[in-house]
C-alpha cells in the first residue's frame, strides 16, 4: 500500500481546484468538447500518451499535466497522460475520468445536447435542469483530434 504525503495531497487539491477554475472560465456549455490528441504509441501498442485539450476563447489549452497532478496519473514529457492497455477508446476513458473528477456527485441536466447516457436509457426529457445525472463521467463531450 502506498501512502500519500500531505504535500502530495496539497498538490492534488491545488490541481483539482485549477481544473475546476478552468471549467468555470469556459462554462462547459453543451457544445464544449474535451479533445484528445494521440502523442505516442509504444511498439507493443500497450501504452499510449494522450493529451487532453480544451478550448479557452478559441485557443487550445492542454490540461493533461494538471489532470495527472489531480489524479496521480503519470504525465509523459511527450505531452500527455500515459495510458496502458488496449481494447477500448483510451481517450474517452480519460475524458470520462475527468468528468468523474470534476463532478463526483453528478450534474444537472444541461438540456437538448446533454451527453448523459441516462437519456438513451429511458429518460427522454431534455428540459435543462429537470434532473441530476448521478454519473459525472458523462458530463463532457469527447472528440479526437
Amino acid at each position: 500500500m502506498t501512502t500519500v504525503t500531505k504535500a502530495v495531497q496539497a498538490r492534488r487539491a491545488e490541481a483539482l481546484e485549477e481544473l475546476r477554475h478552468r471549467s468555470d472560465l469556459i462554462g462547459w456549455d453543451d457544445d464544449q468538447y474535451v479533445y484528445t490528441i494521440l502523442r505516442h504509441v509504444s511498439k507493443s501498442g500497450m501504452l499510449r500518451v494522450i493529451d487532453l485539450v480544451i478550448l479557452v476563447d478559441g485557443v487550445p489549452v492542454s490540461i493533461a499535466e494538471r489532470f495527472c497532478e489531480a489524479t496521480g496519473a503519470t504525465y509523459d514529457p511527450r505531452g500527455g497522460v500515459k495510458q496502458t492497455g488496449c481494447g477500448m477508446d483510451m481517450g474517452y476513458d480519460l475524458v470520462y475520468r475527468l468528468g468523474r473528477l470534476l463532478y463526483p456527485d453528478g450534474y444537472e441536466c444541461t438540456g437538448e445536447r446533454c451527453a448523459s447516457n441516462d437519456h438513451s436509457n429511458g429518460d427522454r426529457d431534455y428540459t435543462p435542469g429537470h434532473c441530476v445525472h448521478r454519473d459525472g463521467g458523462y458530463r463532457f463531450r469527447h472528440r479526437w483530434l
